[in-house]
């Protein structure tokens, strides 16, 4: 799978868990949405002087002012469902925006 279709893949799952899925940034002022990016390589296979295997990191963060949101678990369950290594990295309160940051750390 190509980078690009992994960055395809990812955007596609994140739409099923909220239709306000964003790439990178989102200059919208919205009760929750999802941000997601890919990081970096995590891990990667050559053969004959070509790369065989490449696994992205992605970030993907849920903006929420729901303090038990329901996305928290459809995000996971997605991910599980499509076999997405991932862990939760934890929650964070922004009392500026106050909003509640909840991030994963997935592998595709």
């Amino acid at each position: 799978m190509t980078l690009t279709n992994k960055m395809k893949r990812m955007r596609d799952l994140m739409l099923k868990c909220s239709p306000n899925v964003y790439h990178y940034f989102c200059d919208k002022k919205l009760k929750e949405w999802i941000l997601w990016q890919e990081i970096a390589e995590s891990s990667n296979g050559s053969a004959d002087n070509r790369k065989a295997e490449q696994a992205i990191e992605f970030s993907v963060d849920l903006y929420t002012k729901e303090e038990y949101s329901p996305t928290i678990d459809k995000i996971q369950e997605v991910l599980d469902d499509n076999r997405i290594s991932f862990s939760y990295a934890g929650a964070t309160y922004e009392p500026d925006s106050r909003l509640i940051h909840h991030e994963w750390r997935c592998e595709l």
